[in-house]
This record gives structure tokens, C-alpha cells and sequence, in this order.
């Protein structure tokens, strides 16, 4: 391992094409008149490590502790580097920390592995990575960003979010667009995180995790809390747009409007850019050991878990309490979702069959 330091270094200018057709649509529906959600109070402190230990850097490790450091080290970044964080607050500058391209094997980490100790605050977007491979954030918490927090456009494949706090940020929290002719950012993994608004989200145009024709995802034992809005919020977790193989498992879901969605609209692959109809918006993938719990008198509130446009899905072993808010806890919907496994669920509210959508529904629990 060699260390290096940073040493100051003008950013160079922003390519305005850069941003054009990254932001795509995603999650929001459009809004209905409902209640508003009554704030939460605030949030919790986040300090507990993860289940694993992160690893030590291995290869040339660059020490920040200013956001002018930052800003430098990201500038200069190259394959195989980790910039490490000391404990403070760093400022985005402009729009975006944009990574260098083309990269691979890059980290961006908190110096002492607890995720509260390093802020990267603010931006139009904390984070824009295009045509990077096995880009690691870890051990540090995003907040505040005005768009997005973290931007994967489709090069950037096998993506890891570890032990992130991601907090108060104004449309998706981690958004993988799509690109021409279908790319898109595949092998993702998002895993001991935190995902929150701490008094309601700005408007409906958001969602935690929103992937966009990614195969083989896995998103794990988080925490998505206080997803709510003035309307009907996107998903908490939402894959679609010609996604597939998709795993959402072991994570806790608290007071959002929605939870979970494989797919959301049936004709949303014969759009741009992926325009192939022919595809359905998600396929195959599991939801399994997921915890979902919402507060009595949640405001605006729709299914927990959705299967739509998605055909040979499994959701399995989840629990979930609506209290009293929607009818249905689990839904699975229109005529291309076939093949959909429902079992082993325990829940509060009924699991329904939508638009002409089959599957076989075993051995749940209704309360």
C-alpha cells in the first residue's frame, strides 16, 4: 500500500453535454390530492458498523481531510486508487464530484469506518460516475444534494454501496440510468446502508435505489425510512425499465408510501432510450426476509410490495404491517407478469392479483 497526498489542482471545465439525457424519467407517478404526511421527528444516530468489516485498501491510498483536498484527489483519480476521507464535513462543489474516465477498482471511503464521521454535503449531485468499473463508496454519509446523490450512468457496471448514509436528498438517493441501445449499469450491490428523510421528501419524483436496465442487483440489509411526500412517492426500491434477476433481501422498510417495486409500467421499455417493447419492465429477481412497517395514520400510502410487469418473480418470507392504510399488502399486476411465486409472507392486509397478472400464491400468513 503507498500513500500519497494531494497537492492543489485547478478542476476542469464541465462539459455541458455531460448532463444531457442522464435524467431520465423514474419512480414518481403522478401525484393524487392526499393528506400530507405528519414529519418525523428527526433521525436516529447511524454509527453501527456492518455485519462484515470493510477491508483495508490495498494499492495507492490518497489521505483527504479539506474539501479543496477532495476535490483535488478526484480530479487526479486514477485505476486502483482509494481516497480516504478524514472525519469532517466536505463541500461539493458546483453540480457534481465527476470521476475521471475511463476508471476501474476506484474507492471513495471514510478514514475511520463509521459512517458519521465523514459528510459529503450538498451539489446538484454528490457523486457522477460514467465510464467507471467497480467503483466502491463506502463508510461516509451523502446529504443534502439538490438532484441526486449518486449518479451511475451505464458504463459504470458493478457498482458497491456499503455502510453509506444517505440523507435528505431531492429526487433519487442512488440512480443508475439507461443508456442508447439499452446499456445499463449491471451488478450493483447496496448493502448496510441507511436511506432517509428526515422531515419528508421535497415532492414525488423520488425513490432510494432507482435502476434502470440493470441485470443481477443486489440490495441488502438496509434501512429505507420516512419515503413520504405531498403525493404518491416513488418506490423506495424501485428496478425496472428492462431490469432483471433483481434481489431485494433482509432489508427494513419504515413509514414509506411505497416499498418495493419489480417493475412499475408496462410501457415504459418501449420508450427511450431502451425502445424495445418487447421486453417486460422487470423479470425474474427475488424479494425475500424483508421487514416492512408503517405507522398508523400514514398519509397517502399504496401497496407495500409490487410485482408489475414482471414475470417470473419470487417474493418470499417478507413481513408486513400497512396498519390500516391500503387494502393490499402485495400486489402483482397486468398480463405479462406470469410465473410470479408468492409464499411464506406474513402480513396485515391481503396479497391481489391485478390487470390479468398469474402466479401461484402459497402458505402466506394474513393477520
Amino acid at each position: 500500500m503507498r500513500t500519497v497526498t494531494t497537492s492543489p489542482l485547478r478542476l476542469p471545465s464541465l462539459v455541458a453535454a455531460l448532463l444531457a439525457g442522464a435524467l431520465t424519467a423514474c419512480g414518481g407517478a403522478t401525484p393524487a390530492p392526499t393528506e400530507a404526511p405528519t414529519a418525523p421527528s428527526g433521525s436516529a444516530a447511524t454509527p453501527a458498523p456492518p455485519p462484515t468489516p470493510s477491508p483495508t485498501p490495498s494499492g495507492e491510498v490518497v489521505r483527504v481531510r479539506s474539501s479543496g483536498d477532495l476535490q483535488d484527489a478526484v480530479a487526479r483519480l486514477k485505476s486502483g486508487q482509494t481516497i480516504e476521507l478524514a472525519a469532517g464535513t466536505y463541500t461539493v462543489p458546483g453540480d457534481a464530484l465527476y470521476l475521471p474516465e475511463p476508471l476501474a477498482n476506484v474507492t471513495l471511503a471514510g478514514a475511520t469506518g463509521n459512517r458519521d464521521d465523514v459528510r459529503i454535503r450538498g451539489g446538484r449531485f454528490a457523486l457522477w460516475a460514467n465510464n467507471v468499473n467497480a467503483l466502491t463508496v463506502r463508510d461516509l454519509t451523502i446529504e443534502g444534494s439538490s438532484e441526486h446523490g449518486i449518479i451511475l450512468n451505464c458504463a459504470a457496471h458493478a457498482p458497491v454501496i456499503r455502510n453509506v448514509v444517505l440523507r435528505d436528498i431531492g429526487d433519487q438517493f442512488i440512480k443508475a440510468n439507461p443508456g442508447p441501445g439499452g446499456c445499463g449499469v449491471d451488478a450493483g450491490i447496496v448493502e448496510d446502508s441507511l436511506f432517509e428523510y428526515t422531515r419528508g421528501a421535497p415532492d414525488t419524483y423520488t425513490n432510494g435505489v432507482d435502476v434502470h436496465f440493470g441485470t443481477g442487483w443486489i440490495i441488502r440489509r438496509n434501512t429505507f425510512r420516512n419515503f413520504v411526500g405531498g403525493g404518491l412517492v416513488g418506490p423506495a426500491v424501485l428496478l425496472w425499465n428492462a431490469s432483471r434477476d433483481s434481489v431485494v433481501e433482509g432489508n427494513t422498510f419504515t413509514d414509506n408510501v411505497r416499498d418495493i417495486s419489480f417493475g412499475l409500467d408496462a410501457g415504459m421499455t418501449a420508450r427511450p432510450p431502451v425502445s424495445n417493447g418487447t421486453l417486460p419492465d422487470h423479470r425474474g429477481g427475488r424479494i425475500s426476509g424483508n421487514t416492512i412497517t408503517r405507522r398508523a395514520g400514514l398519509g397517502g400510502v399504496d401497496v407495500a410490495i409490487s410485482v408489475a410487469d414482471s414475470p417470473d418473480a419470487r417474493v418470499e418470507g417478507n413481513t408486513i404491517t400497512m396498519a390500516g392504510g391500503y387494502p393490499n399488502a402485495i400486489e402483482y399486476r397486468f398480463p405479462r407478469t406470469t410465473g410470479v411465486v408468492i409464499t411464506g409472507n406474513t402480513v396485515d392486509a391481503q396479497i391481489q392479483a391485478r390487470d390479468g397478472a398469474t402466479g401461484t400464491v402459497s402458505n402466506n400468513t394474513v393477520k
